[in-house]
């Protein structure tokens, strides 16, 4: 919740919110790989995939931020492409996690990290290099 009021609220700094769920999903992805308790692990689990969703929403409308000038077919468009590569996940995922690692999964959580650590390099450079507006409430006519 308090992602989607911050991302609403400040909307030059979305990239940063979604960078800031990637981070949260990369620590916790690595904590996961060196935890092997079952009550750690769940509770660990659980922060994880809260960054993933964070990162999922934020993402989504930050790329209709970043593409708001253009057309809106073409919006429309890589909305629906962003989409449909976050969802590529479900295809490889359960290659990633097979029984023969459990408890551990040490493949799956590090692809994980390594995966929502370039994500998040690559939406924080995306924030660093957008156009910053500047700021015309404050300037005198």
């Amino acid at each position: 919740m308090a992602s989607g009021v911050l991302g609403d609220r400040f909307p030059p700094f979305r990239g940063l919110v979604v960078a800031g769920g990637l981070a949260i999903t990369t620590i916790f992805s690595i904590v996961m790989t060196a935890v092997y308790g079952f009550a750690p692990r769940y509770a660990f689990l659980a922060l994880m995939t809260g960054g993933v969703w964070v990162s999922l929403a934020q993402c989504t409308a930050y790329i209709g931020q970043l593409f708001g000038s253009v057309p809106y077919e073409i919006r429309a468009f890589t909305i629906g492409m962003m989409s449909c590569a976050a969802n590529t996940g479900n295809v490889y995922g359960a290659y990633l996690f097979p029984a023969e690692n459990a408890p551990k999964h040490i493949l799956g959580f590090s692809m994980t990290a390594g995966t929502s650590f370039i994500a998040m390099l690559i939406f924080a450079f995306l924030w660093y290099t957008e156009p910053k507006k500047p700021d015309t409430e404050n300037e005198e006519a």
